[in-house]
């Protein structure tokens, strides 16, 4: 049997039966063992489902033994030393697990449970605007424009109160047309056509800083459909310097980390350059900008 052929047991049965299945698989990876209680009480399936799932997971593979509602392995130690050219693997990889890990656990698609592998997600930011209704009208903007394609009118455009991080800077109203939400880090950004600025060029907005928003009733300017633009970034390959201090261990492990290949080059996206650089190097900012915000922390007490 073929490895898709694990990967895509019920490709003609129900959606629930597929995922009792790869939840059965994972689970059993992961833990060594699996029981017809798992798979009802995660997925939420009858116990026929979940039978069958047990037993097609029997079907595909010898290492596997039931006992009574249970499924295990024959080799106790199999989930502390995976075999990565098992079948099972197909479903139950690493990398799986950790794009599962990286969607918030969930126990459906990890096949196991928060107290089994506990994970924290920190985060520092915010992030919300506090103009109560702003991503509503976003998407209202963003589903005209899908909707009408480039013939598109003022439905499509929205005014919003931001304060940029220049010198001096004040809440200004700016007239755009929204493109998109982007996520760098724990920052969301709102990506849109500034209306106010010649050609309209792409510019990005971070919704933490914006205070208000209002709808626009003025069409848009009559070239603009010519200028409109989709969300996708385009990536720019930059060569990199590493510091000389590190030793070779820890430069293996910044580029594996950076995803650095031996040229010592990587791919990053436009967008995100300033930010990338900002937390990996010493890159100065402009004068015209206010950058650190912050200039030193002080801990005043600590809590769970």
């Amino acid at each position: 049997m073929n490895p898709k052929e694990a990967q895509e047991p019920f490709i003609k049965a129900s959606p629930v039966t597929d995922m009792a299945y790869t939840f059965a698989v994972r689970r059993l990876v992961r833990t060594g063992t699996v029981c017809r209680a798992d798979i009802t009480n995660t997925i939420g399936c009858s116990a026929v489902i979940a039978s069958r799932a047990m037993q097609k997971v029997s079907a595909f593979t010898a290492d596997v033994i039931k006992k009574g509602q249970n499924l295990q392995f024959k080799d106790p130690y199999f989930a502390s030393k995976p075999n990565n050219n098992h079948i099972f693997m197909v479903i139950a990889s690493d990398s799986q697990l950790s794009d599962a890990i990286k969607k918030g656990g969930d126990p459906k698609l990890t096949g196991l449970y928060p107290d089994e592998l506990p994970v924290n997600i920190k985060t520092w930011s915010f992030g919300d605007s506090v103009s109560s209704g702003l991503l509503t009208a976003i998407a209202a903007c963003t589903l005209h424009i899908k909707k009408a394609g480039k013939r598109i009118d003022h439905r499509s455009s929205l005014s919003i109160l931001y304060v940029s991080m220049q010198k001096g800077a004040s809440c200004k109203w700016r007239n755009i047309v929204p493109l998109g939400l982007e996520r760098i880090l724990d920052q969301w950004r709102l990506i849109a056509h500034d209306l106010d600025s010649e050609g309209y060029p792409i510019k990005t907005y971070v919704l933490a800083r914006v205070f208000g928003h209002r709808s626009l009733t003025a069409p848009l300017p009559v070239n603009f459909y010519r200028y409109l633009k989709a969300l996708n970034d385009l990536n720019e390959l930059v060569r990199i310097e590493l510091n000389p201090d590190l030793t070779k261990d820890q430069e293996d492990a910044i580029r594996n980390e950076l995803n650095i290949d031996k040229d010592c080059a990587m791919e990053i996206s436009q967008r995100s350059k300033v930010d990338f650089l900002r937390r990996f190097s010493d890159i100065p900012t402009t004068e015209s900008a206010i950058w650190p915000v912050i200039l030193n922390t002080r801990a005043i007490h600590k809590r769970h």
